[in-house]
């Protein structure tokens, strides 16, 4: 059970870093820049969520 946690725990953060960089790629030059700046944040974050996710196959 605790390898099907692991697996959807993987498998939201590569949907969630999916969905941030198709939002990223979205913003055109008219986006305001409170906006341009939430979504560079949030494809950070799930960057980062994505890594740590993997990492943790690499430590094993």
């Amino acid at each position: 059970m605790n390898k099907e946690k692991e697996t959807r725990r993987k498998d939201r953060a590569a949907a969630e870093l999916q969905s941030a960089r198709a939002e990223f790629a979205s913003l055109d030059r008219h986006a305001s820049p409170s906006r341009a700046e939430r979504a560079a944040f949030r494809l950070k974050a799930a960057q980062d969520a994505w890594e740590k996710a993997n990492a943790t196959e690499l430590a094993a």
